[in-house]
């Protein structure tokens, strides 16, 4: 274990059982658990017994060097554990350096295939903003047109309107006119 469970406690190795106080009994000698309290573990102490050695070893066999091994450690057993326990890393880094690869080229897929998306919705937003210019262009157009032919049609109906209003005007006069001749005459225009 990388932390101290039971720091005022010196010892490294802990042994628990199950235990029933009532009745001062150990369930079974078959059962028990193992706290190994490796940061109590020093680099420098002296390995007199082969729980010594095996402490030493689950606390600092991954780093060490198989030509180098302190000279307690120096056995055939404890080489082939040592052996075992780089096998053990090193194909442990190199799974963990595979996992890593995977997951970086699956984080650089997912950020390629998001930036893909993100183009197609720029462009998909750009095509929008552009159709949306293209129909207020055609509708000011037909409304600049409309405009026109509303603006002809009040012209056309002004002429039209000045003409009858003309027309009007002159038949008027000339009504004035026939009236007076009548009158001169000396016939009442009113019973004609």
């Amino acid at each position: 274990m990388d932390d101290v469970l039971f720091g005022k406690m010196e010892k490294v190795h802990l042994r628990f059982e199950i235990y029933d106080r009532e009745h001062n009994i150990i369930f079974t000698n078959h059962l028990a658990i193992h706290v190994l309290q490796l940061k109590k573990v020093k680099k420098d102490v002296i390995l007199k017994t082969d729980k010594d050695r095996w402490l030493y070893l689950f606390k600092y066999g991954g780093n060490l060097d198989l030509d180098c091994l302190p000279k307690s450690l120096d056995t055939h057993i404890f080489k082939k554990v040592v052996n075992t326990m780089r096998t053990f890393t090193y194909e442990e880094q190199e799974r963990d350096l595979y996992e890593r690869r995977q997951l970086a080229e699956g984080e650089y897929r997912g950020l390629r295939n998001l930036l893909q998306e993100e183009r197609k919705q720029r462009q998909l937003e750009r095509q929008q903003r552009q159709w949306e210019r293209q129909q207020r262009l055609t509708a000011q157009k037909a409304f600049q047109l409309k405009q026109k032919q509303l603006h002809s049609a009040l012209e056309v109906a002004q002429q039209q309107h000045l003409a009858a209003n003309s027309a009007f005007e002159q038949e008027r006069q000339e009504r004035l006119a026939l009236e007076a001749l009548l009158r001169k005459a000396g016939i009442n225009p009113d019973h004609v």
